[in-house]
């Protein structure tokens, strides 16, 4: 997709702990739509501007697609994730936001609501603190590429089971199209989280749909 995002826990992040920046009332929801997971919830556009303080509250990501915002649902820092307008853009917001409703696994970045009343889709994700992998594993600072071993076959694990999740269990299966360190969330205590779904297609292709199944 083009895009990293870092999403972590910051001084400047402190704007949205504001009391104004944060919807917790359940009866201002839109209600339920077909086939999403219960506690996903339908925003409207005035509650996520309420959210991110006007889109003021800090960026905590930027990509050529989407900008997120950090801010707080129901009490819980959540990631805003407001598209661009564009058609293409949109396109790839809703294969995001029906691949996200369909799907609950630890291992994967949850969706807790989303809004679709304006041009600009917005999806609102729980809340990464400690950034992504690529990061941890190349980026600057004394801790870049200083994960230990075991940490590391922990995370590669973790996002295993994911996709195993994803093409076993779901039905269709689903394939992410966009596996990379750099989407490959870490939360508070380290554990992955596999995001951006933007790139997401139902089903196996005759080309790639495996002729049986491993075992470890």
């Amino acid at each position: 997709m083009g895009q990293r995002f870092r999403f972590f826990c910051c001084g400047c992040g402190a704007n949205a702990a504001d009391g104004d920046m944060e919807v917790d009332d359940e009866s201002e929801c839109g209600g339920s739509k077909g086939g999403e997971e219960v506690g996903t919830r339908q925003l409207s556009w005035a509650q996520v501007e309420r959210m991110t303080g006007g889109f003021t509250s800090a960026v905590v990501g930027e990509g050529g697609f989407s900008t997120v915002y950090l801010a707080r649902l129901s009490g819980a820092l959540a990631a805003v994730k407001v598209h661009r307008s564009s058609e293409r853009i949109h396109r790839v917001f809703r294969q995001e936001l029906e691949t996200l409703l369909r799907i609950r696994h630890p291992h994967i970045v949850r969706l807790l609501g989303f809004c679709e009343q304006q041009d600009e889709g917005v999806l609102v994700l729980e809340f990464a603190a400690n950034g992504n992998l690529y990061e941890k594993l190349h980026g600057g600072g004394k801790a870049a590429g200083a994960m230990p071993w075991a940490w590391r076959v922990s995370v590669a694990l973790q996002v295993a089971q994911a996709l195993e999740y994803l093409h076993e269990r779901c039905e269709p299966q689903v394939v992410h199209g966009d596996v990379k360190a750099s989407n490959v969330l870490l939360d508070a205590s380290m554990s992955a989280k596999l995001c951006d779904f933007g790139s997401a297609r139902m089903g196996f292709s005759a080309a790639v749909r495996p002729r049986s199944r491993f075992y470890l």
